[in-house]
């Protein structure tokens, strides 16, 4: 099949990517986001959605310029179709959330809503449409983890694939492993099904969040470094930093207050992390180096 056929729309990347946004989390964690910012959690999902925003351009600068398999514009027809495709995701994605929010806290008191927890949102439903409407909600709550696993998992296979050709991961990810040229996406799927039942759904929802914001940070950095080649405007550069720096503060110190345990949890992920990758880029083989190829929009 020709590579063309392949590719999908502005708006198919665009679901991929509000698949991959909306999960599990704005179902099981409404409640404890009130215990925070009680009935405007709404504004909290706002002014996050602007944050997001200004991170976003930095992926989309650096996304064009060196676009990499598993990468949303692998998917696409151009890649200046990758800005329109991640707003419209974003947009969506924001707007849902704010909606929701001002639905929840209509039908519900913010004691309420912490009370119910993870239920929130189905107890919400009930008034109005009855134990079909709290029916109707956890279904759509499995629906979504299912679509933002799938959304997660879409891309796992070319990324895994890809880090391996660059040496940031061991051959057994790669095509040439020995469990199959899907290698990557087992392993993926096998450690996604092992934590989500192992872990609860808070502490992992915790430990994504602080690994999202470091590697938004990352990218920040990068972005930066790279604004000559990218064409990359440098305010919005130091503001989506700026953004990053402080909502990482701010959640780790909430976290160190209200889940310690959690907090130790992020510190102990990230500092095996850096070991791994510390004693894996010195058992590696020297090899050559990968170098995306050139995109302008």
């Amino acid at each position: 099949m020709p590579a063309e056929e392949k590719k999908l729309s502005v708006v198919g990347v665009a679901v991929l990517g509000i698949g991959s946004m909306v999960g599990a989390g704005i179902f099981a964690l409404l409640g404890e986001a009130a215990v925070v910012a009680g009935s405007a959690v709404w504004l909290s999902f706002l002014l996050a959605g602007g944050v997001t925003i200004l991170l976003a351009y930095n992926v989309i600068k650096l996304g064009i310029r060196y676009p990499s398999s598993g990468g949303l514009i692998e998917y696409l027809r151009q890649g200046f179709e990758l800005p329109r495709a991640m707003l419209l995701a974003l947009g969506i994605t924001t707007t849902t959330y704010v909606l929701i929010a001002l639905g929840v806290f209509g039908t519900l008191t913010v004691d309420e809503a912490i009370g119910y927890g993870e239920t929130a949102i189905a107890e919400a439903a009930r008034p109005a449409l009855g134990d079909a409407g709290f029916t109707i909600m956890a279904v759509a709550a499995l629906l979504a983890t299912a679509g933002s696993t799938n959304a997660t998992l879409f891309a796992s296979k070319n990324l895994t694939a890809e880090l391996e050709q660059i040496g940031q991961f061991p051959p057994f990810f790669g095509p040439r492993s020995r469990l199959g040229p899907h290698a990557g996406l087992l392993i993926s799927t096998g450690l996604v099904l092992l934590v989500a039942n192992l872990v609860d759904l808070s502490a992992i929802a915790s430990v994504g969040s602080a690994c999202s914001l470091l590697v938004f940070l990352l990218v920040g950095v990068a972005a930066y470094r790279r604004r000559s080649e990218t064409g990359a405007n440098l305010l919005l550069i130091l503001l989506g930093l700026a953004a990053t720096v402080v909502v990482l503060v701010a959640f780790a110190l909430d976290t160190l207050e209200n889940a310690p345990e959690t907090f130790t949890a992020i510190v102990g992920i990230t500092l095996l992390a850096v070991a791994a990758d510390f004693v894996w880029k010195r058992m590696r083989p020297p090899g050559p180096v990968h170098e995306p190829p050139l995109i302008r929009s």
